[in-house]
């Protein structure tokens, strides 16, 4: 749990507060029943591909999403993965030195007028990404 205080309020008010309607509960959940299972059970998550097309000829642009199973934390190519991501990159023409960039690919998306901004990102878990 995270408690965060914004604006006017004093620390230890906010300290004060937290202290009495949080310092009851658990630290701890009352049984590792749910995390005995999960550990008997070894169970790998499947990665299902789907798609999803909406088509609005009202809208001047087209939102895309391209996806794919990453790797876990613990897989070898798991650096290997955050190197991918990292050269991917991510890019917007709204930025000033989109046209200066040093990726081929937001180069020749800039050249053609391909599109208005790209990004990459990676979520990796325990069993899979």
């Amino acid at each position: 749990m995270v408690l965060v205080g914004a604006g006017g309020v004093p620390h230890q008010e906010l300290v004060d507060l937290a202290s009495k309607y949080f310092s009851k509960l658990p630290t701890k959940p009352h049984t590792d029943y749910a995390a005995a299972i999960a550990r008997e059970q070894k169970v790998t998550p499947d990665f299902v591909g789907s798609e999803v097309r909406i088509r609005d000829d009202t809208m001047s642009t087209a939102n895309i999403a391209i996806a794919v199973e990453g790797v876990s934390w613990s897989d070898d190519d798991y650096f290997t993965a955050l190197v991918t991501q990292a050269i991917v990159g991510n890019w917007d023409r709204a930025m000033g030195n989109a046209p200066y960039l040093g990726s081929k690919l937001s180069a020749f998306i800039h050249e053609y007028q391909l599109a208005n901004s790209y990004m990459s990102f990676s979520t990796s878990y325990s069993d899979t990404g």
